[in-house]
Parts: C-alpha cells; sequence; structure tokens
C-alpha cells in the first residue's frame, strides 16, 4: 500500500528519522521520463507512443474492439514480435520439471550451445530490442520493422539495431529482452536496454543500475535453478564467459546539453564513474569480457540539428553542431581512459572501448563513399529537407515525407539509425578498427567449454552473485541493508508522512543515494527467522504429497479454462516489482507458506492467491517475471507501490492496462499464426477482471486539506471507470473490485501519525477518507452495472472486512490486532519509526494480522480472502466462485 510513489512497495514509508534526500521522479511511460532528461529526445521518439485514447477502436483479428488506455491498438500493424530463434519455449515451463538423463542432458546442452556464444547487454533505445514495448504495454505501429522483420518490433527503428549484428556475427540468435512475457528465448543471453535509459541512477526507471540489479536476479534465478535440479537457460560456466556489452549514457548527454559547455564538462565525470562502478559489478560477478561503446556524433542528429538554439548555431564543415560534437568527444576520451584504467585494474579480464564517435562521424563526413544521400536528413519524418525532422508530428506508414529507400538515409526518425545505417556501423564496430585495443568482436568471444557445473562451483558463482550489493548496481559497500529502508526513502519523494507506513523490507542505498525507486534486499533472517525456517521446512516435507496433489488440481483447472487478470499494488503483487526491479528479497519475507522468499511483501500468500486456490488454480505470475513464467491461467499486472492516478507511479494503472492490451494482443496474434498462445479469444472473455488499487492514491490524499478529499478521490475513480472501460471493450464482462482497507488502523500509521484515535485504536481521519473512497467507488460499480451490457461488476467492501479484524479481534483469535510481526519494540506496536529490520519477529503461525506494519500476514490475507470470496461483503452478494464459473465458455482452444 502507501502514497503514490516512486515505484516500490505498497504502503506508507518515511523515513522515520532523518531528513530525505529528495528521490528523482519516476515517470508513467518511457517517453515521460525520456522528457524528464531530455525532451528534444522525446519528441524525435514520440511516433512511438500509442494514440490518445479518444482515438476511435478498432477492431482486432478476433472482432473485438481494442482499446489502451494510452492508445488504440492498430490492427493493421502486427504487435512487437520475436527476433530470429526468439519464439522457443523453456522445458519445462509451466508444469513440474522433467528429470534429465545424462544423455538427454548432453543432447540438451548441445543445442544450447550450438550458437556458441552467450551475450549480456546494458543500454538505452539504441540497443533496445523491444524491452520498452513490453514492459509499458506500448504497441509500435508500422512503418517501423518495415526493412528486415518486415513488422514492428519494437525497436525504434525501420529495421535491425547494432545489438542485432553483432548477434548475427556470432550466429547466434537476437537478444530477447528482459522483461519480454511472451516468446522470450533466453539461452544465448539476455538484452537488459531499455529506451530512455541513462548511466545516472534516479532519472530513470530502468537506468544502468536497474539494469545490473536484473542481471544479478537473473544470474541468482538461473544457479538456484540448476541447483535444485531444475533446467535454466544459461549455466554459470555461460555468464563466466559471456560478453558483456554496454552502449549507454547518450540521454544523460542529451539532458544536460542546455547547459553552457563547461557546466556540461563538470557533469561528465560523474556519468563515467557510473559506468565504471557497473563494469565492476560486473567483473565482481563473474564478467571477464567486456565491450564498451562510446557515444555517437550527437551533433549530426537530425533531431538536434532541426531544433537547435542560438547557443549551438556554429556548424562544422559537414553541418553537424560543433558544441555538442565537441561533448561527446569529451565523454569519450573520459570513458576511453577509464577502460584503459579497469584494463589495468582487471588484468585477467578483456575490455575493449569502442569510438563510436569516430565510426558514426565518418559516416556523415565520407557518406556518398556508404551509399548515403542524405546524411543529415530523417527517413521517417515531416517537412522534407535539409532535415525533414518537425518534433510536433509522428511519423505514419502514409506520410508523403517519408522516404522510399531508408538504406539511402543515417537517420530513420531524428535520433535513431537505419536498419542500413546500423548494418555499417555494426561492421566498423566488428572490425576492430576503431577499438581500443584493436581487437575483432569475433575474436573476443571465447566459446564456452562443454563442462558440466559441480554443486560447488554452482555454490560458490551464487555466493559470487549475492555477495555484490545488489541495490544502486553494487555502487556501495557489500552491507545488506533492510529493504524497509529503501522502500521508505522511494515514498518519502511524495508524501513523506504516510511514508513512514510500510516495508518490514526495503533496501539499501536509497538514503545515501538518493536515486531510485526500486526496491532491495530484505535483511538477514534473524535467529528467531532461522528457528521458523527449520520448523516450516519440517512441515513442508510432511506435506510434499498434498501440494503434489493440489498442483495437479490446479494444473486440471487451468486446462480447463479458469483464467484471471489482476491489476493492482503491493497487496496483490506476487513479485513483479521484484522481478522488473531485479531485487532479492531475503528471509524473512516468504518463512509461512512458500519456505522462501516470493517477491511478495509478506510471510506468505496474499489475497490473490486464495482466491486462485479457492478456484483450483495456480498462483498467478506476474506480467515482468519472464522468466519460469506460465501466464496460461492469466497475468498479474499488479506492482508494489502502484496508484491509480498515472504520472505518479512507473505502473500506474493506465500502465497496467495498456500491458493487459499488448498481452492480449500478442497472445492472439501466436494463435493466428497456428502458434499456441498462453490466453485464447475464449479465455480473454470468460476470464474474472480483477481489481485492488487505489490505497496508494488515498494515503497520498491524506496530506491535503480535507475539503479537497471530494474532488480528488472523485478523479481517481474516474480514472478507475476509464480502465473499466477499456477492458469491457477489450472483452472484458466479468469485474471483482475491491474498496481500500482501514488504512486508520495499520500499524505504521497509528504509530507515526498524529490525530484522533476511534474506540478501537485507529486514525479516525484515515479511516473517514477510506470510507468516503470507497462509496465513490461502489457508486462507480453501480454505474457501471447499467452501462455495460452483459457485464456483471461486483464491488466487495474490503473496509469492512478488515476492520471487523481490529473491532472483533477476539473473535478471530487475534490478541493484538495493532502489532506488527515483522517489527521493532514488542507491545502493542511493535513498529518504531526509523528502526529497520525484525528485531523482534513473531512466531510462526502467530494470530498476527500485519506483517511490517502496512501489509497482511498469510494468516490474515486467508481471513481476508475468506470473507471477500464469501460474497457476504459484496455488491451485489454474489460468491466469486459463481461469477467465474456464471456462463463460462469451456471450449478449447481453436
Amino acid at each position: 500500500m502507501a502514497s503514490a510513489m516512486n515505484g516500490c512497495g505498497g504502503g506508507g514509508g518515511g523515513g522515520g528519522g532523518g531528513v530525505m534526500k529528495r528521490m528523482g521522479l519516476l515517470r508513467v511511460q518511457y517517453y515521460c521520463v525520456m522528457g524528464f532528461v531530455a525532451a528534444a529526445v522525446v519528441l524525435a521518439t514520440l511516433r512511438y507512443m500509442p494514440a490518445p485514447a479518444t482515438a476511435p477502436p478498432t477492431v482486432d483479428g478476433g472482432g473485438a474492439t481494442v482499446r489502451s488506455s494510452a492508445a488504440t491498438v492498430d490492427s493493421a500493424a502486427a504487435a512487437a514480435a520475436a527476433a530470429p530463434g526468439g519464439g522457443g519455449v523453456e522445458r519445462g515451463k509451466g508444469k513440474r520439471k522433467h528429470v534429465w538423463s545424462g544423455e538427454e542432458e548432453e543432447v540438451a546442452a548441445e543445442k544450447k550451445a550450438a550458437a556458441g556464444v552467450v551475450v549480456f547487454n546494458f543500454g538505452d533505445s539504441n540497443s533496445d530490442t523491444g524491452g520498452v514495448a513490453a514492459v509499458m504495454g506500448i504497441h509500435i505501429a508500422a512503418p517501423e520493422g518495415r526493412a528486415y522483420f518486415h513488422h514492428p518490433t519494437g525497436r525504434l527503428s525501420d529495421g535491425r539495431v547494432i545489438l542485432d549484428f553483432i548477434c548475427e556475427s556470432l550466429n547466434t540468435h537476437h537478444l530477447s529482452p528482459f522483461m519480454r512475457p511472451l516468446g522470450a528465448d533466453y539461452n544465448n543471453g539476455v538484452n537488459f536496454a531499455i529506451a530512455g535509459s541513462t548511466a545516472t541512477p534516479g532519472e530513470t526507471t530502468f537506468s544502468l543500475d536497474v539494469q545490473l540489479d536484473q542481471f544479478i536476479f537473473f544470474k541468482e534465478r538461473c544457479l538456484e535453478s540448476i541447483e535444485r535440479g531444475e533446467d535454466a537457460p544459461i549455466d554459470s560456466k555461460g555468464f563466466e564467459n559471456a560478453l558483456y556489452t554496454m552502449d549507454i549514457g547518450h540521454n544523460d548527454l542529451m539532458g544536460v546539453l542546455h547547459l553552457s559547455y563547461d557546466e556540461i564538462l563538470r557533469k561528465l565525470p560523474p556519468i563515467v564513474a557510473e559506468i565504471r562502478k557497473a563494469i565492476e559489478t560486473l567483473h565482481k560477478n563473474g564478467a571477464k569480457k567486456f565491450w564498451i561503446h562510446g557515444t555517437g556524433a550527437l551533433g549530426c542528429l537530425p533531431q538536434k540539428l532541426a531544433t537547435r538554439g542560438e547557443i549551438d548555431r556554429d556548424l562544422d564543415e559537414h553541418g553537424c553542431i560543433t558544441r555538442i560534437n565537441n561533448v561527446a568527444k569529451r565523454f569519450n576520451k573520459l570513458l576511453s581512459e577509464t577502460c584503459d584504467d579497469l584494463r589495468l585494474q582487471f588484468a585477467s579480464s578483456t575490455i575493449v572501448f569502442v569510438d563510436m564517435f569516430a565510426i558514426k562521424y565518418d559516416l556523415v563526413a565520407n557518406h556518398t563513399k556508404h551509399g548515403i544521400e542524405k546524411p543529415l536528413m530523417t527517413c521517417c519524418g515531416h517537412g522534407g529537407p535539409p532535415y525533414n525532422y518537425d518534433p510536433k508530428k509522428s511519423c505514419t506508414a502514409n506520410d508523403k515525407d517519408l522516404c522510399k529507400l531508408g538504406e539511402k538515409f543515417i537517420s530513420w526518425d531524428g535520433v535513431h539509425f537505419t536498419d542500413a545505417a546500423n548494418e555499417i556501423v555494426a561492421s566498423k564496430v566488428i572490425s576492430g578498427e576503431f577499438s581500443i585495443p584493436r581487437i575483432k568482436l569475433t575474436a573476443s568471444v571465447v566459446r564456452p567449454k562443454k563442462a558440466k557445473n559441480s554443486r560447488r562451483e554452482l555454490r560458490r558463482a551464487r555466493a559470487m552473485a549475492m555477495a555484490s550489493p545488489t541495490n544502486g548496481g553494487g555502487g556501495g559497500g557489500n552491507k545488506v541493508i533492510s529493504l524497509r529502508l529503501q522502500y521508505y526513502c522511494v515514498l518519502a519523494a511524495v508524501v513523506v508522512a504516510v511514508m513512514v507506513l510500510s516495508l518490514a523490507f526495503v533496501s539499501p542505498s536509497a538514503m545515501g543515494a538518493a536515486v531510485r525507486q526500486n526496491l532491495g534486499s530484505v535483511v538477514a533472517a534473524t535467529a528467531a527467522a532461522g528457528e521458523g525456517a527449520d520448523a516450516s521446512a519440517a512441515a513442508a516435507g510432511a506435506g510434499v504429497a498434498a501440494t503434489t496433489a493440489a498442483e495437479e488440481e490446479r494444473e486440471q483447472a487451468a486446462a480447463a479454462g479458469v483464467v484471471l487478470f489482476n491489476f493492482g499494488d503491493s497487496n496483490s503483487d506476487t513479485g513483479g516489482v521484484a522481478a522488473a526491479g531485479g531485487i532479492r528479497i531475503m528471509p524473512p519475507e516468504g518463512r509461512t507458506y512458500f519456505h522462501h522468499p516470493t517477491g511478495r511483501l509478506s510471510d506468505g500468500r496474499v489475497i490473490i492467491d486464495f482466491i486462485c486456490e479457492s478456484l483450483n488454480t495456480r498462483e498467478l505470475n506476474p506480467y515482468l517475471k519472464s522468466i519460469g513464467s506460465d501466464y496460461s491461467n492469466g497475468v498479474n499486472f499488479a506492482m508494489a507501490g502502484s496508484t491509480v492516478s498515472h504520472g505518479v507511479s512507473p505502473y500506474s494503472l493506465n500502465v497496467q492496462v495498456d500491458q493487459f492490451v499488448y498481452f492480449k494482443h500478442r497472445s492472439l496474434e501466436l494463435f493466428e499464426r497456428g502458434q499456441k498462445g498462453p490466453v485464447s479469444k475464449e479465455g480473454f472473455e470468460n476470464a474474472l477482471y480483477m481489481m485492488d488499487i487505489g490505497h496508494n492514491d488515498v494515503a497520498g490524499v491524506m496530506h491535503t486539506p480535507s475539503d479537497n478529499w471530494d474532488k480528488k478521490f472523485s478523479k481517481i475513480v474516474s480514472e478507475i471507470k476509464d480502465a473499466i472501460r477499456i477492458l469491457y471493450d477489450n472483452g472484458a464482462r466479468k469485474f471483482w473490485i475491491h474498496g481500500t482497507g482501514a488504512l486508520g488502523c495499520l500499524p505504521a500509521l497509528v504509530v507515526q501519525e498524529k490525530g484522533e484515535h476511534d474506540a478501537h485504536g485507529c486514525l479516525a481521519n484515515y479511516n473517514k477518507a477510506a470510507r468516503q473512497f470507497n462509496k465513490k467507488l461502489s457508486h462507480l460499480c453501480d454505474e457501471m452495472r447499467l452501462q455495460l451490457k452483459n457485464a456483471t461488476v461486483v464491488y466487495t467492501d474490503m473496509f469492512a472486512i478488515k476492520y471487523d479484524f481490529v473491532a472483533n479481534h477476539t473473535k478471530y483469535g487475534i490478541k493484538w490486532p495493532l502489532m506488527v510481526c515483522c517489527g521493532n519494540g514488542g507491545p502493542p506496536y511493535n513498529f518504531k519509526p526509523g528502526k529497520f529490520g525484525c528485531d523482534d519477529l513473531c512466531e510462526p503461525g502467530s494470530k498476527v494480522l500485519s506483517w511490517d506494519g502496512v501489509h497482511f500476514t498469510d494468516f490474515g490475507s486467508g481471513l481476508a480472502a475468506k470473507l471477500a470470496m464469501s460474497g457476504e461483503y459484496s455488491k451485489p452478494k454474489v460468491k466469486l466462485a459463481s461469477l467465474v464459473n456464471a456462463g463460462s465458455n469451456k471450449s478449447s482452444d481453436s
């Protein structure tokens, strides 16, 4: 829960004791993020944003109206598709793992190592192979992708990016983005690059340090899977022998170009320092081969030329902006010197710097040699010569100014290169002629030995991965700090008072770095937690047979067609924010049911898990958890820290709805191509659509004058209405909407917030606000019931359910209704502002409602779920199971 925030956790957070440094605001969409960094770059890439929601709806292949909260999905344009070889499905995905024989493992290993290399890439739009499109649910339309793939792929080009050509030169398929939920194949590595990213932390959602956290998360997941005897895309030898490429820093430079030249020069060393830290972190994690790209000739970009001001009137003999190119060259000099220094520091490693400026400037200066006719003109733009760039207009497939032959142009959109230009650049990059030291890229890649990993090697590799700081890209020390710490710091950026609420778990380096939004590692388990884990492990062993039987039932239910889609925040996040941010959550989280951390902000299950169990289907996988996910029973789009209000948190409700539309489009596209998609058209039509969101918005409103509450709540509810309408237009007919809980009874708020307490010790003003919000939400559901033909819209009064746990706690066997399980200080609250960790951890199985001061325990969530599903607190009074089974079409997929 929590207030509107920068992206983690769900609850209040605050800093508890000292003054918090301001966190960089994270925007909802990549383009907003880019705008924060460099407005000019945004304008260059706006064509990739979907059309406004007010545009007329179009019809998908199945006849259903398709709309997105940020876009009308263009049925004529194919969705972002997998790169060659990227459509494979991981072995064992979606079912219990097969125990492979030695011979089978050898055959599988041969297939996996056929390409001979593993590549991990970190960067921005210059090497994004569809990541930002998948993450934000952005449907990129034609003419993107026309030159090579013949359909849009999420790349900001008419075809391939440089990274694609690098992969082709190594005879391996194009890298899949880390957070692409469908069609990803990670056997040859992962692309962590996301358009708009910066090297500087805190400026963008997926800055370089976050990408590193994602890599560490990915590596740990792979090694853990192998240790458990399961299949994984990459083993420890693969990580050790991989090539690690970086192409980042361009957006950092774009963001400071408005400053004077001397001011810009002072900004460059910190940017380069972040890249250095990233290389050091990767080295700590076993990386030995680095391929580092400098920045290009930014002063030759048509976008910069078409929008230049008085400060940039000085052009060189080739028509490029002198000042900007001097900045790029200075940046590259610093980066090259850093690589020299690291080469001495890491003598056993290969660190190659590539002078991208020299390569790209040569394309302009000697364009005729390369068959380029218009070196400074945009292919896909507006306005005609000399630049064909208009920041106010986007390019479409039918534009009169769209070039016919992209191979005659360098620039595709004013910022990014055409397929033809990228091919020329890549050939020079791979040649080694512009590298320090001069080494061909293919020569720097040694084929991995086919050696079987011993358990000792795996443990050593995992220990190495875990020893590196996972927050901030490893820039700080190796100290593991409570996950709650960073969570509070993030929230402090929005509502200081509400911040002090949340996580018993947010982690490192947010305070000192004052940077990103994502959570971090949880504090190591206390002795009590260790004892609890031992007891839990014993219980787990005794219940293996029952668990297996339950899994079989759920698999059968999934096959029978139970499909759910959930939208929400930390109250229903089943690991999404951990996967997206590369966050390793540690015990005691997850101790009660799963017996290991799962990314849930609880000791066990959240309400959505109990709902799935009641329907005999497996727990929902998070949308952005691309490793080991099975979406055949639906998707969980909920992300900790999310708000209804857009522009406040990275994964606000409108973004989650965009992700759903993207997922649906991709899934149906697979069926149209004769492949097996996770959910069929009938599955989408018969699915249950759940929402449990708004808690962070309400908490944020609490720090505004009370006479503004009504207006603000009306706006929040209006955005929920928009989301329901878009889902309905996409075929949804069964809605299950949760109101907010008794915020005034959250221990973290009770301890820290001032105000009158009611008879049960809860904050009266917070509960008043929660009721006021719920009343408006209930009225909205009444309205939707009348407006949406053939739809069932059920509102569930979660306030009444959760408040009853406090008011009548003895009825539920609860002794201390306002006490935290994982906290500090003991009864009656066990919560101390500014104190992180679980010094006072309740015994496993204790009847305690609150896990961390904001989120419920497995016990509390189980109670709430049971009452929610009963229908007694719903309007109309209908059991959840009855709604799911009503009018379901159980026909098989066609």
